[in-house]
Formats: structure tokens, sequence, C-alpha cells
């Protein structure tokens, strides 16, 4: 990788890196290199978070005697949209994409229709049979394709991050979804990850002022807590959470080197740079189904506070 890498990691410990064909490997040294130098200039934060318009208020969360909890997914999922598409922009590229659900096709599409980007989005099962979702993100522009997840796998990050690595120099991928890709897309994407974090962190102290605090967020998909380790402070404890784990093994998932959990049938693509952060000990890995009922649910980004009395 190029000198800029210093700036975006390609390696969290023996995690990370890209394993993919050797024609890949200048474009991903050019977007490590154009990336790096937006994400060092702060009026690029400034332009992300006006097109993401993210408000967190100490309001904003939900509080009983025992926890305090905060949803991170819009805030996180903006946020990481909003500099995807303004990445995009910057460098001249059509957005690539994959959809879970009706709010993160939405998004993904509001986002590349305000700045005329050229946007293949690519939906899962379920939002794909949501016709009236993909009129709307068709009329907007979008070229749509729910056909391949109900062929084959149900993958949509799979199928756009395939048309990516097709011509890396005309694409940008968009992982909106997962904490996943070769370098530098972890990278990247922690860092618009935690421009969500610092706000959600600052309205966390404004709220307990004067309390030492402590975080917990899902390890899965660890986008949000990617952002808070990104984020945080000095000497701030951070935890994740998740289901405990039948087994674990080593694996290569979108060209990145990562840790890979099967609870019951279903696999979990862990985060590479969450693996090495419960490995080097700045985030405390915790089994458990959750401290709160939200993660089995389905919402992957649940932040739990911890106010230390």
């Amino acid at each position: 990788m190029a000198e800029s890498s210093k700036v975006l990691q390609s390696y969290f410990g023996k995690w990370g890196g890209f394993f993919v064909p050797d024609p890949m490997t200048p474009a991903l040294d050019e977007l490590t290199a154009s990336a790096s130098k937006w994400v060092m200039d702060p009026s690029f934060a400034k332009k992300v978070d006006e097109l993401a318009e993210v408000e967190v208020s100490a309001e904003s969360f939900a509080s009983t005697q025992s926890q305090h909890v905060f949803s991170m997914q819009s805030p996180v999922r903006r946020e990481i949209a909003a500099g995807y598409a303004l990445l995009a922009k910057e460098t001249a590229r059509e957005v690539v994409a994959g959809a879970y659900d009706a709010e993160e096709a939405k998004l993904i599409s509001d986002f590349c229709h305000k700045l005329g980007l050229s946007l293949s989005i690519w939906l899962d099962v379920k939002t794909g049979s949501n016709e009236a979702l993909v009129k709307l993100l068709s009329d907007s522009g979008a070229a749509v394709n729910t056909a391949q997840c109900r062929e084959l796998f149900d993958d949509p990050d799979m199928y756009s991050f395939q048309k990516y690595i097709a011509n890396p120099m005309k694409y940008m991928w968009m992982p909106v979804h997962t904490h996943s890709g070769p370098a530098p897309f972890p990278a990247i994407t922690s860092f618009f990850a935690s421009l969500a974090a610092k706000k959600m962190i600052a309205a966390a102290e404004k709220k307990f002022a004067g309390k030492k605090l402590a975080f917990a967020a899902p390890a899965v998909s660890g986008l949000t807590l990617a952002g808070l380790l990104g984020a945080k402070g000095n000497g701030m404890q951070l935890s994740s959470y998740e289901p405990k784990a039948d087994s674990q093994r080593e694996d290569c998932y979108l060209g990145t080197y990562t840790a890979v959990t099967t609870v019951g049938k279903k696999e979990f693509v862990l985060s590479p740079e969450i693996v090495h952060a419960w490995e080097a000990g700045s985030i405390k890995r915790v089994e458990t189904v959750a401290p709160i009922n939200e993660f089995a649910k389905g919402d992957s980004s649940v932040v739990c506070v911890v106010v230390e009395e």
C-alpha cells in the first residue's frame, strides 16, 4: 500500500488487508491516497455532517433505572452513506451498494440522487419483494437488482462488491451494512461511523455530566462499535456484546481477512478491526444475548451507556 496507508490502516494486527486480484491493487492504492487526503481535511468531515444531517441530543437516550440505551442505527448509516457518496463525488465514481431493508435502500438512493451520482443497488429477498420501494428507487434513477439474491445467495453486499471489483476505477463500493471489505474500506467506514459516535458520546456526557461513562455496543455488524472505538477518549471503557458463539473460524470475506462466528445455523462475519481490538484489550468481549433486547430484535446498533456512580 502507499504511504497514505499510515492514515488509513490496512491491517489491524494480522486481520484486515486486501485479498483481491492483483489488477485491483493500483485502484485500492489510489482510493487509499484519495480517501486519506479527504478524511484528514476537517472541511470534508463538515461536508459529511452537513449532508448526513445527524442530530443527537441528551433526550435521545431511553433510560430506565438500570440502563441507558440509544440506537445508533440511523445516525451511523447516515454518516457512512453520506461519506461514501461524497467520496464517490470527489473521485468521479459511480456508486454500487447492497441494502437489507427499505430505510437503508432509500438512504443510499437519496444521497446519490442529491449529489447526482449514478447508483446500482442490490436488495435482499425480503426488501426486494417491496414493489413500491423498487419503483421508488427506479424512479430516482437507480439500477435495482433483485434477481440475484432470489436466485443464488441472499447477500446484497457480495453482489455489489463483485460489481465493484470488476472495475474499481469506475465504481465506489458503499458498505453501509457491513464493516468489511479490502483495505482501506474498514478504516474509511470506521472514520465515517466515528462522526456519529462522537455526537452520541457528547450527548451522553452532557446528559450524565460529571459521571464516569462506559459504553457497550454489538459486535455484529461492528459499525457502531468501530465508530465508538475511533471516537472514544482516553480511559473510556468500551465493551462489545454478542450471542455466545458455537464456533469461530478465520476466513476471508469480501476481500479482507477476518473471523466468522456461528450461532446455531447462522454465520456472522466479524469486523477485522473489532477482532483485533479484542486481542489488544481495547474492547472487552462479552458473550451474551445482550444487555438489552433490541439486539435480538435485529437492531445491531444499540449502544448501552453504563453510568458509574
